[in-house]
């Protein structure tokens, strides 16, 4: 049996602490918690030091994984929008600069092939949209760029004062009266508007007071008046010669004795300008079957029916004092030439061998080079497809000298750089000849081409 009497004596000798003692001893334990805490931080950081080292001297076993300090990934800036001078329109630069641009129609100092005018249209794609019954997506806008240095720099101006064929796109024709100058013409409303190379751009002023004399280069053919035949409606321009003024901006008109009217039954104006030292003479619309000549001599007009033709016209550039005319007929393998040096008092004829078949009047020019050769340009020759498939038409130059047969002296398309080129067809310029975008200066043996810009 168990003997529990020294277990009793021994709970009668144990006494609990007071409440005060136990207080004091919870506190001490709480400040030797913090040093031992601040100790054992103060170990760790001497333990990473030492591995540090102890890897250095090459015990890859305590060595510990390498640290790799993060690199702050940048936030990539957002690309930037175009910016454009107006949200709901197109300044007449960002209009020719425009990857969607459209070229319009161009021209070229006879003077300075550097010298150049060119008309663009492009669609605005930022613009807002048109109106829901209109069948554009976006508005359109034009621009003009104008450059004497071959447009390695440019003047650009807006298009809104010109308003070509009763708000067109394109003049006429472009006259090139001098250096530094470049004359619109528009054959609808008989506006004149001054190029200079500058960049200005002038509306001219138009008088009445002209007189038949003197720069022959400052003449230009120009539209003044209507007439309204019972069988034309519209009215129909008349024609005239214009000579400008560029000190004043002014286009001087010759009365109603210069005019003439591209309509049948009426005679056309005069081929001869005013200060070309020739007779007034020209072509008469009898028909379209027949060449009719017409000049002024004595006082009075006569004409001449030269016969049949299904394809016919003047001569251009023809020297002072001579009037020359050219026929095709159907089927036939030659062309024919009607020329007059004493104001249609006698006439040569003379045949060459005929370069192609021509379409009526439109697609075959004829004209005189200084050196007495004969010039023709054939339009609409061919189809020329380019790289992105794109259809063109293109030319050919043909040349006869002392009556022979014609030789091809130039196939392409330079020739017609844009649409709407409407420098004229064959003329000469201080020795130059220019056939639109094309220029040659041995009397049309070989050609140069004015180079695209765009």
């Amino acid at each position: 049996m168990l003997d529990l009497q020294p277990l009793t004596r021994l709970r009668e000798q144990v006494q609990p602490p007071s409440y005060d003692a136990l207080t004091d001893t919870a506190r001490r334990r709480d400040r030797r918690a913090v040093v031992l805490t601040a100790a054992g931080s103060a170990a760790v950081v001497l333990a990473v030091a030492a591995g540090a080292l102890v890897a250095a001297r090459g015990e890859p076993d305590s060595a510990p994984a390498p640290v790799i300090t993060p690199t702050p990934t940048p936030t990539p800036s957002p690309t930037p929008s175009p910016t454009h001078h107006s949200a709901t329109s197109m300044t007449p630069r960002e209009v020719v600069l425009s990857d969607n641009a459209h070229l319009q129609w161009t021209a070229v100092s006879a003077d300075d092939p550097d010298f150049r005018v060119s008309v663009w249209e492009a669609v605005c794609t930022w613009c807002p949209r048109s109106p829901r019954d209109s069948r554009f997506a976006h508005p359109s806008f034009l621009g003009m760029a104008i450059t004497k240095d071959g447009f390695a720099t440019a003047t650009y101006r807006h298009t809104g004062p010109l308003e070509f064929e009763e708000g067109g796109l394109r003049p006429v024709h472009v006259v090139s009266p001098g250096p530094g100058l470049l004359l619109l013409v528009d054959g609808s409303n008989g506006g004149v508007w001054l190029v200079r190379d500058d960049g200005t751009v002038t509306h001219e002023a138009e008088s009445t007071d002209a007189t038949p004399t003197g720069d022959p280069r400052a003449w230009f053919v120009c539209q003044t008046g209507y007439d309204h035949p019972p069988w034309v409606n519209p009215p129909i321009p008349s024609t005239t010669w214009c000579k400008l003024d560029p000190d004043a901006n002014t286009v001087h008109v010759l009365g109603s004795s210069w005019w003439g009217m591209d309509e049948i039954g009426h005679d056309t104006v005069s081929v001869a300008g005013p200060a070309s030292g020739s007779v007034r003479w020209g072509l008469r619309n009898q028909s379209f079957d027949r060449l009719v000549g017409w000049w002024d001599a004595g006082g009075s007009r006569h004409a001449k029916d030269f016969g049949p033709a299904d394809a016919s016209g003047a001569v251009g550039n023809a020297p002072a004092g001579v009037m020359s005319y050219w026929a095709w007929s159907k089927g036939s393998a030659t062309l024919t030439v009607y020329t007059s040096s004493d104001q249609g008092a006698s006439w040569q004829r003379s045949t060459l061998p005929a370069p192609y078949r021509p379409i009526r009047y439109y697609d075959f020019k004829l004209a005189w080079t200084p050196d007495g050769a004969l010039l023709g340009r054939q339009e609409d020759a061919f189809e020329v497809t380019d790289s992105s498939g794109n259809t063109d038409l293109g030319i050919r130059l043909w040349r006869s000298a002392s009556g022979g047969a014609f030789t091809k002296v130039y196939e392409g398309n330079a020739g017609t750089p844009a649409p709407g080129y409407t420098y004229p067809t064959l003329t000469v310029v201080g020795g130059r000849i220019w056939s639109k975008g094309l220029w040659s200066d041995d009397d049309g043996v070989t050609w140069n081409a004015v180079p695209r810009w765009r």
